[in-house]
């Protein structure tokens, strides 16, 4: 059996349970649903996806580089995917996994190979049915392996051509966007404006500037916490520093310390 994760914490996790069974795991580990993803499937996308990553998240080109090898080296891996293998593509309710099960399933869609879903957060919910106990997951990489295993057994979904088809459809699509933002909402994917979290990290800064009126400033690191666990939609700290980062570029926020690192800035809304 091969699986595909999206994502280090999910693949990390199915790791943990599988790789002693002599199964092969795929790492996709891109968040589909920040940055471009245009081409995504190619090294000029890749290449794209990263000059734009460098430019607006501040990681090295070194570090970079090794997590697009990584990717391209997954992707090499799928396409050398042979006729009569069992693949499952794991995903969850947010939109980086969505989109990774979509291209995954666009990639593989030339292969004679038998393709199984397992979506996280439904086997989960399925697990606890009729218990008083709930669990809400937001990745797959919030599961123990002991839960995998469970999902692997008695969750797992093989796909239909009808459902093939369509998430190979969804994946062509998604490789045209030109969007830089996507969500997960109602059971489709969406794409939204760069500033969909900017009213709410402004009134996260106020509200902590409220409850501290000695202090003229908050930590950037303590809004991206925040904003991080109270987020609707799954989102990275890296995505929330380029925000807080842009809104200090457009004038809506005033900054001391170096924007360099989110640990070494504070922030405060403009008057």
């Amino acid at each position: 059996m091969i699986h595909v994760g999206i994502g280090a914490s999910a693949t990390a996790s199915l790791k943990s349970v599988f790789h002693r069974l002599g199964h092969l795991i795929i790492e996709i580990p891109i968040d589909f649903s920040v940055g471009p993803i245009k081409q995504i499937h190619n090294k000029r996308g890749v290449s794209a996806r990263a000059d734009w990553i460098v430019h607006s998240f501040n990681p090295t080109r070194e570090r970079f580089n090794q997590h697009a090898e990584l990717y391209m080296n997954s992707l090499e891996t799928l396409q050398n995917i042979r006729i009569g293998e069992k693949v499952t593509i794991w995903t969850c309710s947010n939109a980086a996994e969505q989109i990774g099960l979509r291209i995954s399933c666009f990639l593989l869609a030339d292969k004679q190979v038998e393709l199984n879903m397992v979506n996280t957060q439904y086997a989960m919910n399925e697990c606890l049915k009729g218990l008083e106990l709930q669990q809400t997951i937001r990745h797959s990489g919030e599961c123990s392996g002991k839960q995998l295993a469970h999902f692997y057994r008695y969750s797992s979904v093989r796909m239909t051509e009808k459902m093939r088809n369509a998430f190979e459809k969804d994946g062509a699509k998604l490789l045209h966007s030109s969007s830089l933002l996507r969500s997960w909402r109602e059971n489709e994917i969406a794409e939204d404006e760069e500033t969909r979290e900017d009213a709410f990290i402004v009134d996260c800064i106020k509200n902590n500037l409220a409850q501290s009126p000695e202090s003229e400033y908050v930590d950037a690191i303590r809004i991206v916490g925040e904003v991080l666990g109270l987020s609707e939609q799954t989102l990275s700290d890296m995505w929330i520093d380029y925000r807080i980062r842009s809104l200090i570029q457009n004038g809506k926020l005033a900054y001391q310390g170096n924007l360099h690192s989110m640990l070494s800035y504070k922030v405060k809304v403009t008057r």
